[in-house]
């Protein structure tokens, strides 16, 4: 799938969007549009990470400086895109900061379906 395939289909996605600050300092905004499985996600974004590093790029994805990480739910499969002006390292790095807020959401979704049990055996209530 292309990058225009992409946003055409309005396909569920990650983008993690870039610009440089006041004092050319790089800054990053992020979020998900669509549904997209968290764990699948997290898998996701450790793969972009992966292709970053060890190969330095992936393909344009046009328009504003973003890496765009589409899913594909009928393939069960991602698509990777990133503009050309975003600088990687850094990108690396917040993908890093991506990844450790979406694993924090899943602990916090799992946290919230347990149930705390007293010294009684019944369940606590808050």
């Amino acid at each position: 799938m292309t990058f225009a395939e992409t946003v055409r289909a309005d396909t569920p996605r990650l983008v993690v969007q870039f610009r440089r600050g006041p004092g050319g300092d790089e800054q990053f905004e992020w979020g998900v549009v669509g549904n997209i499985p968290v764990l699948t996600l997290i898998g996701g974004v450790a793969d972009a990470q992966r292709e970053l590093m060890d190969y330095g790029h992936l393909p344009d994805a046009g328009g504003a400086p973003a890496l765009v990480i589409a899913w594909d739910g009928d393939t069960k499969l991602f698509d990777y895109f990133v503009h050309p002006d975003v600088p990687r390292k850094p990108l690396v790095g917040m993908l890093e900061i991506v990844k450790a807020a979406l694993v924090m959401s899943r602990m916090g979704q799992r946290a919230s379906s347990q149930v705390v049990l007293g010294p009684n055996g019944r369940p606590m209530r808050g």
